[in-house]
């Protein structure tokens, strides 16, 4: 994901990464991402096909005007698959 055309977003922030216990996966996270870089539909359906079906992953809730997405995840899935893959994303240049 490349910058945006607002030029206002902090594209170049890393993404922030708070957690909270959550009750919709038995013993599982809720986790919520800042994504600085995430601005469009098209980027939160590369996000979510990624992550969708990813071992561990529940919920995903996208806010694109607040550039977040809050998931839902099995503890071991947060470091192993989903920040890996995150990161993965984010390197790509989309714009």
């Amino acid at each position: 994901m490349g910058e945006c055309t607002s030029k206002a977003c902090g594209c170049k922030a890393p993404p922030v990464v708070t957690t909270a216990p959550a009750p919709t996966i038995p013993g599982g996270m809720r986790t919520t991402l800042a994504i600085a870089k995430m601005d469009c539909p098209t980027e939160e359906a590369l996000i979510r096909n990624k992550l969708a079906g990813m071992s561990g992953v529940g919920a995903l809730d996208f806010n694109l005007m607040q550039r977040t997405l809050t998931l839902n995840h099995a503890p071991e899935a947060l470091e192993a698959a989903i920040t890996v893959e995150l990161r993965r994303i984010l390197t790509l240049d989309l714009h």
